[in-house]
Order: structure tokens, then C-alpha cells, then sequence
């Protein structure tokens, strides 16, 4: 042990220069690691803000095509309500009873959600915003287009039912003019349309909110 004491006395400028040499080279090694681990989080959090941006332009256009869409069939069935034994909108009914609407894509989000990436996002307020965007707004969203879809369900398998029922009695229009007079269908008609004109504002709603995500996730891209 002396002896090693007195090793250290005579060659304290050595060991303290190797001892400090180590701790340079540890401590450069973990700020590398780090360095490394910044700049791959970041070009993840890069491609997860493309997807999302990608997301929202989808959403868009799924708004903008929706959106005449869904005026012209509610126009539709309102007028086929009025009148019911027109054989021209009768005849039309299948075509104008439009599609169900595709929930939105939330999946660029999901994945930053589960690789902890929305924190990197540098303006605290674009991250609040694609939160709230794609939490409870999105789930509402979704619900609401899911009880039009089983809307939209109910009445195509109910024309096609019934129509197939009267199929020996009477023409097509014969056949739709039957179902829009009978009362509990006219009702079923209605809730459908009240449906979808929720749906459409609420895209409404969304198309404005996407497009200001859009300008502020640019931005965002910008800086990195």
C-alpha cells in the first residue's frame, strides 16, 4: 500500500491526466449516444409530422367531396318524401341514397403517440391543437359517422327486403313509392338525414381545423 501511495506522489501528473483523459472519452461517448439519439428521434418526429400532415390532407378531401354529395341527397329525399309517386326520383332512390362516409385516419398520430414523439414538437400549440384534433373531437367525429353508417345500412337492406316482398305486385317505382309512405320508413329517412347533416358540419368543422394544422406543421418542418 506504501508503496503504491508513493507511486501515486511521484507520478500524480500522469494518473491524473490519464484519470481525466478517461472521463473526457466516457463523457464524450454518452453525449455522442445522446447526440445520436436527438437527431434519430427528430427524423422520425419529421416523417410522423409528414404522415399526419399527409392525414389531414385526406381528410379534406374526404370533407370536400362530401360535402355536395351530401347536400344533393338530402335535396333528393326530401323532395322523394313530398312526393312520393314520382316515378323519375323513384326510380333515382338507390342511386341518391348516397355511400356512408370513411371514418378519418388518425394513424400518423397513433404512431407519435406510442414513440413519445409529440413532445419533440417544438410549438407547444401545434401539439396542443393535433391533440385535441385527434382525441375527443376525433372520436366524436367518428361516432357520429358510425351511427350514419348503420343508418345508411338499415334503409339499403330495408328497400332491398321490401322491395323484393312487393316484387310481384308492382314496378320498381311502384315498390319505392310503398316504402317512403309508410311512416316508420319516412322516419327512418329523417333520422338519416338529420345524421348526415350533423356529419357534414362537423367536416366542415374539420376541414377548417385541418387546413390551419397543415400551415402551423409546415412551419414546424421548417425549423428542423
Amino acid at each position: 500500500m506504501k508503496r503504491i501511495i508513493r507511486e501515486l506522489k511521484h507520478n500524480w501528473i500522469k494518473y491524473g491526466f490519464e484519470t481525466v483523459a478517461i472521463l473526457i472519452g466516457i463523457l464524450g461517448a454518452i453525449t455522442l449516444e445522446n447526440w445520436n439519439e436527438n437527431r434519430q428521434d427528430k427524423k422520425e418526429l419529421v416523417s410522423i409530422l409528414r404522415t399526419i400532415k399527409s392525414n389531414l390532407h385526406s381528410d379534406i378531401q374526404k370533407s370536400t367531396n362530401s360535402e355536395g354529395n351530401t347536400v344533393e341527397g338530402i335535396d333528393f329525399l326530401n323532395a322523394l318524401i313530398n312526393d312520393p309517386y314520382n316515378d323519375s326520383l323513384a326510380d333515382d332512390f338507390i342511386l341518391n341514397l348516397k355511400q356512408p362516409f370513411n371514418p378519418m385516419d388518425n394513424s400518423g398520430y397513433k404512431i407519435a403517440v406510442s414513440n413519445n414523439l409529440m413532445g419533440l414538437i417544438k410549438d407547444e400549440q401545434l401539439r396542443n391543437n393535433i391533440t385535441s384534433y385527434y382525441e375527443s373531437e376525433y372520436y366524436t367525429s367518428n361516432r357520429y359517422i358510425k351511427y350514419l353508417n348503420e343508418t345508411y345500412s338499415i334503409i339499403f337492406k330495408t328497400t332491398i327486403i321490401q322491395s323484393m316482398d312487393l316484387k310481384q305486385d308492382c314496378d320498381f317505382a311502384c315498390r319505392i313509392a310503398a316504402l317512403i309512405t309508410d311512416p316508420s320508413f319516412v322516419e327512418l329517412l329523417n333520422s338519416y338525414m338529420r345524421l348526415y347533416s350533423v356529419v357534414l358540419k362537423d367536416l366542415e368543422n374539420r376541414l377548417e381545423r385541418a387546413q390551419r394544422l397543415i400551415s402551423r406543421i409546415d412551419a414546424e418542418l421548417l425549423t428542423y
